[in-house]
């Protein structure tokens, strides 16, 4: 009786090692050809800031930014795609009119980050809200110098550390700057002491909300953009991925990562030389 189940158990391991071995279905590539357009009656715009409340809402929020690249907007909705509705919170909220600023998820709290009121000076202020109707003023002279057209997203390397980071920007709308700040509350900021490689000063470039810090495009005078792409794992140390990447040389663009198991990162319009893409 054990010899017959011996014999058994080595036929499986034959057949089975003479079975074809399947190669790994190709990846899906995600579909982008359906769009639906979720209406709102607030003003044209661009230079605003957007963003979604986490990753398990339907809850996203869309702050400010200019019709004309001069006068500032200091609106504030909130939209619900679950339900697809857009509701105005206020059309005048604490923080001064503003364009090209940025707008973070942290601490379960709403933030929003320098930009500029005029196309010629840049705000260094940092301000927050618990619901986007009432804001406080976290710090009206953060560390960094004034500034719009930068980059912050939310990095941790644990549920505990999570830091706001801003990169880049230019305070004159002439020349591009390439200094990096992070702060743990949002009032105080430390620059980051860059070694090695560094990515030239840009604004208007984009960064991934991904497992490092992925850093593409933007222009270092407001007349021409690149298309050279960056990565840092701890925002410190930073390795150049590509010095020519094959989309156009752009700024004001953005870009989407999809997610920790997908091999794509999508980059979306922009401008080039004074043509939009």
């Amino acid at each position: 009786m054990k010899n017959n189940i011996i014999i058994l158990f080595i036929v499986i391991i034959i057949i089975t090692s003479c079975l074809p071995i399947h190669p790994p279905p190709p990846p899906v590539e995600p579909s982008l050809k359906s769009w639906n357009c979720y209406y709102g009656n607030f003003s044209n715009r661009a230079f605003h800031s957007s963003i979604h409340q986490s990753s398990s809402s339907s809850i996203y929020y869309i702050i400010g930014g200019t019709s004309d690249e001069i006068t500032g907007l200091n609106d504030v909705w909130i939209g619900d795609i679950s339900s697809n509705s857009l509701t105005c919170l206020t059309t005048t909220a604490g923080f001064s009119k503003r364009w090209g600023h940025t707008s973070v998820i942290f601490k379960e709290k709403i933030w929003v980050i320098g930009g500029t009121e005029d196309g010629q000076k840049g705000l260094n202020d940092v301000w927050v809200s618990e619901n986007g109707i009432d804001w406080e003023l976290a710090t009206g002279s953060a560390g960094f110098s004034g500034r719009w057209g930068h980059v912050c997203r939310i990095y941790q390397t644990n549920y505990y550390d999570g830091k706001i980071w801003l990169i880049g920007g230019t305070s004159d709308g002439k020349t591009g700057l390439n200094d990096i700040w992070y702060s743990e509350d949002g009032i105080n900021w430390t620059e980051v002491s860059i070694s090695g490689l560094r990515f030239s000063g840009r604004w208007g470039h984009a960064i991934t909300d991904s497992y490092s810090f992925i850093l593409i495009g933007g222009t270092e005078n407001g007349q021409t953009g690149l298309n050279d792409v960056w990565e840092s794992e701890d925002g410190i140390n930073w390795k150049l991925l590509s010095g020519n990447a094959e989309f156009e040389k752009r700024w004001g663009h953005s870009i989407v990562y999809g997610g920790k198991y997908s091999q794509y990162i999508f980059v979306a319009n922009g401008k080039k030389i004074t043509q939009h893409i």
